[in-house]
């Protein structure tokens, strides 16, 4: 086990070059790590253990508080690459490995893109166990493919107007939502699987404002940044009623409106008091196809265990749309073998392929025709 100190700033090992997080033994981060002008990069199979703690701080008004100080914090040209695979992923997760700590949200506090970082480049990547997922924030750049986030007791991925790429990606288990962009940025989402369920907070929320205060009263003072969103072939559902939250700051500012462009093309939603809330009545001309999914529709095999895999009947099934070129799903099976068409079937919608029985004997009868 490799041990990294706490409150530690990982300077000097790299003054701009690489900090290489290996796979040979499990690395346990304890507490606060900041990566300053740092390339770090993690080895596919590496497992990342990172120990939070309650500590106390004290507010600029000098009021005692207390705060989980087991975090990952990228700072100036700081970047993260992890290098996972489909057969050995990268695990992040806290350093209590009994078997009842295994589905514990809250057990570290999470990964932190700071300083408009860039270039961020994630792989296969299990982040499980933690308060939140990742935080990217002021203009931070970051693609993340074929990875998965759960089991956090806040929100799994935040982007506060920022860049994020997002591909192949499940999203679950997440104490608040399971995305959640801020203050606008420039977000773009293919194939992914974003699933809230017996949870207070919608899968998706998002806007072009960002308020200065805790005002329960109002925005005061506000902040706005232009918002664009894309998503496609994606499934944004759960229990409730709207999965899916939006807020316009409608020029919060005096004289200064920042638009909110935002468009789902072949996805499945769940939204319904949404469409009677001001600003967003057109909703589904902005989310075109999709297939507005309730609790009769087959989605997910069995989500009440965490299993976000298509139900045989799933509405799911060859429903994506054209025009990418991913070819496989997060387990790395060929998107589009449809039941006995080699490949000419249209794709399925979320992070997952279905591979059922039925597929494979379809395939197996063409393959001796």
């Amino acid at each position: 086990v490799r041990l990294v100190g706490s409150e530690m700033c990982i300077r000097d090992r790299c003054t701009g070059g690489e900090f290489l997080i290996t796979n040979e033994k499990p690395w346990v981060f304890y507490g606060t790590v900041v990566f300053d002008d740092c390339k770090v990069v993690v080895e596919q199979g590496a497992r990342i253990h990172v120990h939070g703690g309650i500590v106390p701080a004290f507010d600029a008004d000098g009021m005692r508080t207390f705060y989980n100080d087991g975090r990952l914090i990228f700072i100036n040209e700081s970047t993260l690459t992890v290098n996972g695979t489909q057969g050995n992923p990268v695990i992040m997760e806290g350093d209590r490995l009994e078997e009842s700590f295994n589905d514990i949200s809250g057990q570290w506090f999470g990964v932190l893109l700071l300083d408009e970082t860039k270039d961020h480049d994630i792989n296969h990547l299990e982040l499980k166990n933690s308060i939140l997922g990742i935080y990217a924030d002021s203009s931070v750049e970051m693609s993340i493919e074929n990875s998965k986030i759960y089991n956090t007791s806040n929100a799994g991925l935040i982007g506060v107007h920022a860049n994020i790429d997002a591909t192949n990606c499940l999203f679950y288990n997440n104490g608040s939502n399971a995305v959640r962009f801020l203050y606008g940025g420039d977000y773009n989402f293919t194939y992914c699987t974003l699933a809230s369920y017996g949870v207070d907070a919608p899968a998706l929320s998002m806007t072009n404002l960002l308020c200065g205060s805790d005002d329960p009263l109002g925005c005061s003072p506000c902040f706005e940044y232009r918002l664009n969103a894309n998503f496609k072939n994606s499934i944004i559902f759960g229990s409730r009623r709207d999965e899916i939250s939006m807020v316009n700051g409608d020029a919060c500012i005096e004289g200064f409106s920042s638009p909110m462009n935002y468009s789902f093309e072949d996805c499945i939603v769940r939204v319904d008091e949404l469409l009677e809330q001001e600003g967003f009545e057109d909703f589904f001309n902005f989310c075109d196809p999709c297939q507005n999914a309730d609790n009769n529709d087959a989605v997910f095999e069995e989500p009440n265990e965490d299993i976000y895999y298509l139900d045989t009947l799933s509405i799911a099934e060859e429903k994506a749309g054209a025009g990418t070129s991913i070819t496989i799903d997060l387990d790395g099976n060929t998107r589009g073998l449809g039941f006995g068409n080699m490949g000419s079937a249209p794709s399925d919608v979320g992070c997952y392929e279905s591979v059922s029985y039925t597929h494979l004997r379809a395939h197996e009868t063409d393959s001796y025709l």
